[in-house]
């Protein structure tokens, strides 16, 4: 018998494919989207607003509210003019203020400083 030529025969290679940089893909993705979330919930700012009640001055000591609000209103030319108490009746008669640290700032200081005296 002759040699008869052999089949050469094609060896199969063990093909593995690396994950690592999808996973870590995947990851950021999730991280990214539970980030995205998260600042798209809408966000609040909780207002110190009066009740009902306080503004009917039901008792004797006078409106609640007269003594906590104190408005601030925009006027022409950068000026500003504030009052304390209410619109109709106010405790503070109206000033005209500026903007910066001798205007505003300072007014906003002192009134602190008041609300703190007064209701400590």
């Amino acid at each position: 018998m002759k040699n008869l030529p052999q089949k050469v025969r094609s060896r199969k290679l063990n093909s593995k494919v690396d994950v690592t940089a999808m996973v870590s893909v995947s990851f950021l993705l999730i991280i990214f989207f539970m980030v995205a979330t998260e600042l798209r919930k809408p966000k609040a700012v909780d207002l110190s607003l009066p009740h009902n009640d306080d503004i009917t001055c039901g008792w004797t000591g006078g409106c609640f509210g007269e003594n906590r609000s104190y408005t601030i209103l925009l006027g022409e030319e950068n000026k500003l003019v504030c009052y304390m108490g209410l619109l109709e009746m106010p405790k503070v008669a109206p000033k005209k203020l500026e903007y910066g640290k001798q205007g505003i700032r300072q007014e906003l200081f002192k009134q602190n400083k008041n609300m703190l005296k007064y209701y400590a």
